[in-house]
């Protein structure tokens, strides 16, 4: 493996876990949430009950999008050959 090789592999390495902490995150939330909505459910009545439950959706929503865009970067990312060359700046170049 040239010198080249190696840097777009650790580059790659180091971006693979920045998106592997995000999703953790993003799913960590998505727990938190879900076990906020749930409680809000347990101990609220009326309009109160409705708005809490639907912040928390829209909470759900949005730490859902993060994990599914963290995802989705982490499978670009792995379709990634280090071992291309290329002519013109293209997904994978370095030089």
């Amino acid at each position: 493996m040239n010198q080249n090789q190696n840097i777009k592999q650790q580059i790659i390495h180091h971006i693979q876990q920045v998106l592997d902490k995000k999703i953790e995150t993003a799913q960590q939330a998505i727990v938190s949430a879900n076990e906020s909505r749930d409680n809000e459910t347990k101990s609220s009545v009326g309009d109160k009950y409705e708005t809490g439950r639907t912040m928390m959706q829209f909470e759900l929503e949005k730490y859902q999008l993060q994990k599914n865009k963290a995802e989705n970067q982490k499978i670009e990312l792995l379709k990634i050959d280090i071992h291309n060359k290329f002519e013109r700046a293209n997904l994978g170049s370095l030089e």
